[in-house]
């Protein structure tokens, strides 16, 4: 990385030395008589340039411009500087008097290069000096120097001591809001919100300009997130709630604000204390002054108006607030949010409201635009808990359209779930029984017949399915169901429709279809299948002899012993 970016400067350090070349020119040329270069000098102004041409533009810059000027006894300095141990090059930049003068951008770039260096002091080592550095180094340069000191710590996996480094960083009055952001991660990764807390709270309760509104804000969701996680939930709610408070009655409640309250609120079990907050809020839309009526036929809501009347709705539920709660899960629902249905059907038979929640349904499903259907709200009725109320309007609908097979479907996936496992495989019987050839409701039937131990029903049930519509994962259950009940017709069936299918067949599937062959009561057919596995193995290989040396058996050995001799060949390939 400090090589790409040192190729990345390369025309300004050109520029730079032409500029060095020709300053030098005009001052040889002022002379009568030229002066031999002194290749100390240019050696260490080469070596110093190197170094600092690996810091950013705004410290790189100024700093080569200033070492392209020094006069050359201070450059003969810098050399014997370079010869220093690295932990006396640091003093000598920060604490003691050194070979530049202090501060300068030459000076600020040598710090600043000497601790990106792979032989720098430890990081504490370095933070000490750059606290006692005193005037020597201004504090633009002391935070930045910090900064790269809590990197350093982090990447050595030593949050705690990245923690101290910017702690002491965001005392500086040349901190800003981006070294109190770095000091809350470094506070969370150390497990130690209370230490970046304290930062936080002092920005926000001083006075001082350093960060805009928004950062401001930014500073305030931090602060309730930090009092969260470190579970001072009461604190976090008070401070927010007092916030709401501070605000004038015509003056509108930001939702940045509403959003960290909400989160403090609801850690601190005191949702409710929020609700007049919410109403305030919902009253500057519009829609808000709309009846559930009008917002049922149609009337056009906002995404933030509809989730805010559903925290509303469920503060007040929350709050065994039942008449209010039922109320806003009205609009709720009838401005779309069908989710809801199921808890909004227990409040009005609560309350008595079950005619309401009746007339809303039927404005949902009559509206022009976005109409809902009886199966949407029968399942979003299910989904809530509401299973007996989808059920019967269901039934209701089917008894006006009895070949609706998509509702019969639907109330048979419900009637599934209220019956539970003992009753679920009678319930697509009788589905069966109107629908003979519904494929799904065919799979649906063998999985739970495969369930309840029914294996002879459930490959019954997935060979009524028509081949043009069946699919690999039944084909399977169809061979694995045959090999347990040793129906070697079925299973050849099953095999031979995979393998049929398969543009490169798996040496797994024919092996297995070749020994099944074997065993099969047609001589025909075992052949022909035979053939037909030979055919598609590659020739030669070891599938290819192996399908080929199967014996037709005349004994009566159970087909699953057969399907057993497979299993380690399988495994052998070429």
């Amino acid at each position: 990385m400090p090589d790409r970016r040192l190729r990345r400067h390369v025309p300004l350090l050109v520029l730079l030395y032409s500029g060095l070349a020709l300053a030098w020119g005009w001052r040889l040329h002022s002379q009568e008589t030229a002066e031999p270069v002194d290749e100390v000098v240019q050696r260490t102004r080469v070596t110093l340039a190197k170094r600092i041409a690996r810091l950013p533009q705004r410290r790189m810059q100024p700093a080569l411009f200033q070492l392209g000027m020094l006069p050359e006894d201070e450059v003969r300095g810098l050399a014997a500087w370079l010869d220093e141990a690295p932990i006396l090059r640091l003093r000598q930049v920060t604490v003691q008097s050194g070979p530049v003068h202090a501060p300068s951008p030459v000076n600020d770039a040598l710090l600043l290069a000497e601790m990106s260096r792979p032989d720098a002091p430890s990081v504490e080592e370095i933070r000490l000096l750059v606290a006692a550095a005193g005037e020597r180094v201004t504090e633009e340069v002391k935070v930045e120097a910090l900064r790269m000191l809590a990197s350093a710590a982090l990447d050595d996996d030593d949050p705690s001591q990245a923690l101290e480094v910017l702690v002491r960083a965001c005392d500086s009055p040349a901190a800003g809001w981006e070294e109190v952001l770095a000091l809350s991660e470094a506070a969370r990764q150390a497990h130690r919100p209370a230490a970046a807390l304290r930062v936080v709270s002092l920005w926000l309760n001083g006075d001082d300009k350093r960060f805009n509104a928004a950062q401001r804000d930014e500073a305030l969701d931090l602060q309730c997130t930090l009092l969260l996680e470190g579970g001072r939930h009461a604190e976090a709610s008070r401070v927010c709630l007092d916030a709401l408070r501070s605000l004038a009655d015509t003056q509108p409640v930001p939702v940045v604000m509403m959003e960290r309250a909400l989160r403090a609120t609801e850690a601190a079990g005191e949702s409710a204390e929020l609700l007049p907050w919410i109403e305030r809020l919902l009253r500057t839309h519009r829609e808000h002054a709309a009846s559930w009526q009008q917002l049922a036929e149609g009337h056009l809501t906002g995404e933030e108006y509809r989730r805010w009347l559903l925290h509303a709705a469920r503060i007040a539920d929350g709050q065994g607030m039942s008449g209010t709660a039922c109320d806003s899960f009205f609009r709720v629902a009838a401005a779309g949010d069908l989710h809801v249905l199921g808890r909004l059907h227990a409040l009005a038979v609560q309350v008595g409201q079950q005619k309401e929640l009746d007339r809303l349904l039927g404005l949902l499903q009559s509206r022009d635009k976005n109409s809902v259907g009886v199966i949407e709200l029968a399942r979003a009725l299910a989904a809530g808990g509401a299973s007996s109320a989808a059920h019967d309007r269901l039934v209701a609908h089917l008894q006006k359209h009895p070949v609706d097979r998509d509702a019969a479907f639907a109330l048979a996936d419900i009637d599934q779930e209220m019956r539970g496992p003992g009753g679920a495989v009678m319930v697509w019987e009788g589905f069966l029984k109107r629908f003979p050839a519904d494929v799904p409701a065919l799979r649906r039937l063998a999985d739970l017949q495969i369930q309840s131990g029914q294996h002879a029903q459930a490959l019954r049930s997935l060979q009524r399915i028509p081949e043009d519509k069946l699919d690999e994962s039944s084909a399977r259950q169809m061979a694995a169901l045959g090999g347990h009940l040793d129906d070697v017709a079925a299973t050849h069936h099953a095999l031979q429709w995979i393998v049929t299918r398969q543009k490169q067949p798996a040496v797994s599937d024919l092996m297995a279809l070749a020994a099944v062959s074997s065993q099969h009561d047609d001589p025909a057919a075992a052949d022909e299948t035979l053939r037909m596995a030979t055919a598609r193995s590659a020739p030669g290989t070891f599938l290819a002899r192996w399908t080929q040396r199967q014996p037709r058996e005349a004994t009566a050995e159970p087909f699953a012993t057969a399907v057993e001799q497979v299993r380690p060949a399988i495994a052998v390939e070429e």
